[in-house]
């Protein structure tokens, strides 16, 4: 699988960092990751910015090529996803998309934009 341009971790897990490591867990199992490309890597996956610009912001601390490679683990492993607009800020969007509603964002924008409540 290849690294998502905006990376962002699945609503699936919850990922927990310190200077010991990063602890990504979920419903059917957990991982601690201890490397230093790890550590740096975590706080900077914000669905913000682009893994470029995450190597860039690491440059001179984590080789270009580490923070390459652990993000495209993380992106085979199914913890990185693509950020995606309204979904990505919606705090109900995990819910949402495990029923298996596409874009949940839609509803929320149609409600705005006709001042009432309807479905896509």
């Amino acid at each position: 699988m290849s690294i998502p341009r905006v990376p962002r971790f699945s609503d699936r897990y919850r990922i927990v960092w310190n200077e010991e490591g990063v602890l990504i867990s979920g419903e059917d199992r957990w991982v601690l990751f201890k490397a230093e490309p790890h550590r740096r890597v975590a706080p900077l996956v914000d669905g913000v910015r682009t893994a470029d610009e995450i190597v860039d912001c690491l440059a001179g601390r984590v080789d270009a090529a580490r923070v390459y490679y652990t993000l495209s683990r993380w992106a085979r492993d199914g913890y990185l996803e693509e950020a995606g607009g309204a979904v990505a800020a919606a705090p109900d969007a995990p819910y949402w998309r495990h029923v298996g509603v596409p874009d949940p964002g839609r509803w929320t924008r149609t409600a705005k934009s006709t001042g009432r409540e309807s479905g896509p």
